[in-house]
């Protein structure tokens, strides 16, 4: 039937009775060394539903084990996770979605500048206009007489 090197029972492939126990070869051993070696791969899954609001999130039960359960909230832009501390207690945390805006461009530009030649441009003006305005006044060295305009 089997002729199994590992085996310890009989094998009786030859339609006579074997008492002894096969050697197993250091290939062989090699091979089953490597069959026990290989990682197991574990697949990593998320635990958690779609829900609609906080509260849902809130009372829905998650396994004790201390792994994290995702509840995303699509209609408010919403992402909880909940899962157990060490102390016992339940943890529920929030991610909110926050959409940056750009800068609009219609914002009214409402400064002016002025050139330097045109400031001094007009400034002399003002200037030659009070000179001459002060060649018609008669000078007084008291500088905390008031002038009345009239």
């Amino acid at each position: 039937m089997y002729n199994n090197p590992y085996s310890m029972y009989p094998s009786y492939g030859n339609g006579y009775q074997q008492n002894t126990i096969q050697p197993v070869t250091g290939y062989q051993a090699y091979q089953t060394q490597q069959q026990t070696l290989q990682p197991q791969t574990q697949q990593q899954i998320i635990k958690g539903r779609p829900v609609s609001s906080y509260d849902e999130a809130k009372a829905s039960m998650i396994d004790m084990d201390g792994s994290m359960f995702v509840f995303p909230d699509i209609a408010n832009k919403r992402i909880y996770t909940k899962q157990i501390m060490l102390d016992g207690s339940a943890e529920l945390k929030v991610y909110a979605l926050v959409e940056q805006t750009q800068p609009s461009e219609t914002k009214q530009n409402n400064e002016q500048y002025v050139l330097r030649t045109d400031f001094d441009k007009a400034m002399g003006t003002i200037n030659n206009q009070i000179h001459k305005i002060m060649e018609g006044m008669p000078y007084e060295p008291d500088a905390n007489v008031k002038h009345d305009a009239k």
